[in-house]
This record gives structure tokens, sequence and C-alpha cells, in this order.
């Protein structure tokens, strides 16, 4: 949602409100996104614990990229935008967060595969 609704409206935004509208964006997104993100690297602690495999392994590793790649390209994006609308910082923001997208989409392919062989 974030990649493909989410961060193309930050181009739709006047360039005089944006500041407001990206610190109440900031705002509300943390309020959903922190703690489903804490909740992920717990999660994915416990299956390297229990389960003790390969697909948990890289679970993990998966979910640590993901914190990486927030702490050190969309947040340092974000901290920027939060004083004004750059267009080329949208652009960055929407390009570096495709590294995010695909890994969650394989984390999530990852974790299907997991629930299944323990399942079956």
């Amino acid at each position: 949602m974030t990649q493909v609704i989410n961060y193309p409206l930050f181009y739709k935004v006047y360039p005089e409100t944006f500041s407001l509208y990206h610190s109440s964006y900031v705002n509300k997104i943390s309020f959903i996104a922190a703690p489903m993100m804490i909740s992920e690297i717990i999660i994915s602690i416990l299956l390297l614990i229990l389960i003790k495999s390969y697909l948990a392994i890289a679970t993990f590793l998966l979910v640590c990229t993901i914190f990486l790649t927030t702490l050190f390209l969309q947040v340092p994006i974000h901290e920027k935008l939060k004083f004004k609308a750059d267009d080329k910082l949208f652009k960055k923001l929407i390009s570096t967060n495709w590294i995010r997208t695909f890994l969650w989409f394989v984390k999530c392919i990852i974790s299907f595969n997991m629930v299944l062989k323990e399942i079956i």
C-alpha cells in the first residue's frame, strides 16, 4: 500500500502544506507500522529458536534487512522531507522502498511455505 498509494500521493500534495501532511502521515503510519515491525522481529526470533530451519534463518535475515533498509534508507529520506516537499526525494523514497517491498514479498512466500510445512 505504501509503495503504490501513499508515497506516490506525496507528488499530489501542495508544497506549502506538505510539511503538515508529511508529519501527519509519519505519525499515523508509525502507529501502525512500528508495532507490526516489532512483532515481525519477535516472531522471526521465535521461529529461529523453535523451528531451527533454513526457512527460519531466511525469515530472520529478511526481517533484519528490512529493518536496516528502513533505518538507513527510508528514515533519512523522511527526515529531509519533514521540512519541505522535494520531487527528487519522493522519487528516491519510492525507488528505495522497492527493496523493502520485494523483501516483504519474499518473506511472505517463505512464511507461507513454513506454515504449509508445519501443517502438512
